[in-house]
């Protein structure tokens, strides 16, 4: 999925973000930012692919696409810099439909970072609205205390109209 739109300059700086839901679906991203008229027209140039190493950490895991809320009630190993734990609920429109997912697992910080920065920005004119957002540091792969994450709404941002 390719998102191209105005942002603050503070989210240029993430560059590079990854997250993992389970031990094979995974989310690399790239920002890229420019500064004058239609800079932005071109394809995107993607993150060259990586290997994915485990680094000792786990996160709470789930992946939904009925409903902005899931509950992770497995887990999913960190890879490489993947340090946090990620919950993200949202909306977007799409057509006449409102498409509704929401996703949990492990992210690098610079996830958190755009994500938290994407409530900051107006997302209105796409029509995608994030409902849940929370980012919490990951645990041990050996820690054996809960793993299940409070879901309450944590954020909004933008506005979906059917």
């Amino acid at each position: 999925m390719v998102i191209k739109s105005c942002i603050d300059t503070e989210l240029c700086d993430a560059d590079y973000a990854s997250s993992s839901i389970t031990s094979s679906m995974y989310i690399r991203s790239k920002i890229s930012c420019c500064k004058t008229d239609m800079c932005n027209s071109g394809p995107p140039e993607m993150p060259e692919s990586e290997t994915r190493e485990s680094n000792g950490l786990k996160c709470p895991s789930c992946f939904s696409i009925l409903t902005d809320d899931c509950e992770g009630l497995k887990t999913v190993s960190c890879r490489n810099e993947e340090d946090q734990c990620f919950y993200v609920g949202g909306r977007m429109k799409f057509g006449g439909s409102i498409l509704m997912g929401a996703v949990r697992g492990c992210a690098t910080s610079s996830t958190c970072d755009y994500n938290q920065g994407l409530l900051e920005t107006d997302l209105e004119s796409s029509g995608f609205k994030i409902t849940q957002l929370e980012c919490t540091e990951a645990m041990d792969e050996d820690a054996t205390e809960d793993t299940t994450i409070y879901d309450g709404l944590v954020a909004e941002a933008g506005v979906v109209s059917a």
